[in-house]
């Protein structure tokens, strides 16, 4: 992957080493991030269940 991010980012004055160094140390932060979407997004399915659940009942509503 170096060998097609090196000539692209030597066009635009970034140097590699310097990003692949804030993505290495900013790999926690953005694991953390994905894990709370993954949680946001699985609340947000399970209430817009419930709420077609309450709209047009539980034999209409996916999953219930």
């Amino acid at each position: 992957m170096m060998q097609f991010l090196s000539p692209i980012a030597s066009l635009l004055g970034i140097e590699v080493e310097e990003l692949m160094e804030r993505l290495k140390s900013g790999a926690v932060a953005y694991g953390a991030v994905a894990a709370f979407a993954l949680i946001a997004v699985a609340f947000l399915l399970v209430a817009l269940n419930a709420w077609l659940t309450l709209l047009w009942g539980p034999i209409v509503a996916p999953g219930c």
